[in-house]
């Protein structure tokens, strides 16, 4: 251990061919000397190479040690550092397989002379040290998930770099969607890089079931403890992680899930307008669901339950609906609007209706008109060229999503919610 500054193991690695220069987080690594620096992020963030490019602009003497390749680094690195006579810079990758003994260690090393000894942390999951307190002191610097993000040059650097030719609008596009991940990125560049009209297939590249699905699943989700798992699969439902609603479908978690999410880097980011709310990354929601779906089917309508119910109670009813309707649950669907509209308790009821709206076809809707023009099942059948089977079809179904047994129900219904002119 001793010589490992000079091992060729443990000399900073080099940068891919196709990296895209990050000068303004370099800027901010170089802004201050501080005793601790916490590169903290999702797997495929970019945390690694911007690490190695600000690191190669210096002049320190460099560690780096890959904790999952060094299980003994920790027994002689204390005596390694004090024989050091000139400033050392250690870096720790994957300091999230550290346990909570090796943050001890590190807590002890942190005491150390800091014009001596730098410590970077690159981790997936925040580490079990005293953050709260090394903020407080000022002796660490910090670069989170969300400083990490690709700014749209940045992402049109990488997409170039990687192949591929969009334009600045599908480049914004992709970066958008993909909240300025780098792993999805130059993923989803390597696949439009082959392809003639890559500009209009950025949406195909980032579905669940291409590259970038097949990343998270292999590098996020399988990498989950079991309750981990659960955890994201489960709150995957809602749009919206209010706090409680997150607690909720987890089912009574020794801590608040929304912090835990968080801490793990998560793919999470906090709601603009909605305190104290978080939000799965798009791209990661859209997997999480599919993937429960496949798992855990019968997990399903349980939970858009418990986030129905939940809405219901905080008067949300254009959330209550979404999942009301997604459990086939129209008659209480039906019977919340009309009450909402009755007690003018929804300024957007309107809007809701609306949402209900798009669950029937349009035929249905020209059927419910008919309807409310008091025709016959055969008048009905003549006027739109159809079969009197295809009308009573059409009138079931209208019948089932209103919640209601009767067709002068159904047009009743349909006018006290917007559907119907009145």
């Amino acid at each position: 251990m001793a010589d490992r500054p000079q091992d060729a193991r443990y000399v900073v690695p080099q940068l891919p061919s196709w990296y895209a220069p990050r000068p303004r987080l370099v800027r901010r690594l170089e802004s201050e000397r501080a005793p601790l620096v916490l590169v903290s992020g999702p797997a495929g963030a970019g945390k690694t190479s911007l690490v190695i490019e600000w690191l190669r602009r210096g002049a320190d003497r460099v560690a780096w040690i890959t904790l999952d390749e060094d299980a003994d680094v920790w027994d002689d690195l204390p005596g390694c550092l004090a024989r050091q006579d000139v400033p050392l810079t250690l870096v720790l990758d994957n300091y999230e397989s550290a346990s909570v003994q090796d943050s001890r260690r590190l807590a002890g090393l942190l005491r150390m002379d800091p014009a001596r000894l730098r410590v970077v942390l690159l981790t997936r999951v925040d580490p079990a040290l005293p953050l709260y307190r090394y903020r407080l002191e000022g002796t660490m610097l910090e670069v989170r998930g969300a400083d990490l993000a690709f700014t749209d040059a940045e992402a049109q650097h990488l997409v170039r770099g990687s192949g591929a030719d969009l334009d600045a609008e599908a480049v914004h596009r992709l970066n958008a969607r993909l909240r300025g991940w780098a792993a999805g990125l130059r993923l989803a560049a390597r696949a439009l890089a082959g392809s003639d009209r890559p500009s209009a297939e950025v949406d195909r590249v980032v579905a669940p079931s291409g590259d970038v699905g097949a990343y998270l699943l292999g590098e996020v989700l399988e990498a989950q403890k079991p309750e981990v798992r659960s955890m994201l699969l489960r709150t995957s439902v809602p749009d919206v992680l209010y706090p409680d609603l997150a607690d909720a479908l987890v089912d009574g978690p020794d801590r608040s899930t929304v912090d835990t999410l968080t801490e793990l880097n998560a793919f999470v980011e906090p709601l603009a307008g909605e305190l104290g709310c978080f939000g799965y990354y798009p791209f990661f929601r859209d997997l999480l669901r599919a993937q429960l779906h496949y798992e855990r089917p019968d997990l399903v309508p349980a939970l858009h339950r418990t986030v129905a119910d939940w809405s219901v109670r905080r008067g949300l009813v254009g959330d209550a609906l979404k999942h009301l309707v997604a459990i086939d649950a129209w008659g209480e669907a039906a019977d919340l609007l009309d009450d909402a509209a009755r007690a003018a308790r929804a300024p957007r009821i309107l809007e809701h209706a609306a949402d209900l709206m798009e669950q029937l076809t349009s035929r249905e809707l020209e059927v419910l008109g008919h309807l409310a023009e008091l025709l016959s099942t055969d008048e009905i059948a003549q006027a739109m060229f159809v079969s009197k089977n295809t009308v009573r079809t059409h009138i079931r179904h209208i019948l089932r999503k209103l919640g209601v047994q009767r067709r002068n129900l159904a047009v009743r219904r349909a006018r006290a919610l917007g559907l119907l002119a009145r």
